[in-house]
């Protein structure tokens, strides 16, 4: 399976478009490994955008990717890079498909709603600017699963990362009963719950 790097950049996050454009890739089939809601340091931009180095829109860039909160994901499915791509449109609306995200949420060329890799090279690269951390923690390719009890019914989360900072936020992808839910932060199901006459307070590993 291949992964790509996307942005939800801070003109859809700010429009209240981010879980709309993450049900459109889910949609499609791909799989969200990992996301995390972060507002950016000039560092973090400047790496991601450093093939724009030279060039006499970077500041603009710069500024537009800091000036807010966005989200970062990593997407997998077969042929990754080139499906988001496609289900992303082209980088100016004018040209893109009325039916991609682009063509539907875009405002201009410079403020077209999301970001995805150019090739397998890109992402991998991509990737370990956004995702440092969970990289080096080995936390994508691992991950963890917990049953959350109540009642008799139970909560599955798979844990990719776990970070409760201010400056990074992540989402995490829980499955209850066949539903699929998004919970933000884990912390918020960490209360005490009662099984089998017993008091737990904590999630238990399966």
């Amino acid at each position: 399976m291949e992964r790509t790097l996307v942005l939800i950049k801070p003109d859809a996050m700010e429009r209240k478009l981010m879980g709309e454009i993450i049900s459109i890739y889910e949609k499609s089939y791909l799989h969200i490994v990992v996301m995390k809601i972060i507002k950016p340091t000039i560092e973090i931009a400047k790496d991601h955008y450093i093939e724009h180095k030279e060039k006499p829109f970077f500041k603009e860039l710069i500024d537009y990717i800091t000036r807010g909160e966005l989200c970062a994901l990593i997407v997998e499915g077969e042929n990754a890079v080139e499906e988001v791509r496609k289900i992303n449109g082209a980088t100016d609306p004018k040209n893109a498909e009325p039916s991609s995200i682009r063509g539907r949420f875009a405002l201009s060329k410079s403020e077209n709603s999301v970001h995805a890799s150019d090739s397998p090279e890109s992402a991998e690269r991509e990737i370990k600017i956004w995702f440092s951390e969970t990289i080096q923690n080995n936390m994508i390719n691992e991950g963890k699963k917990y049953r959350h009890f109540k009642g008799n019914e139970y909560l599955m989360l798979h844990i990719a990362k776990h970070s409760e900072t201010e400056e990074e936020m992540v989402v995490y992808q829980a499955l209850y009963g066949e539903r699929g839910i998004w919970v933000r932060p884990l912390s918020m199901f960490l209360e005490k719950v009662e099984r089998d006459g017993k008091l737990l307070n904590r999630f238990e590993e399966i």
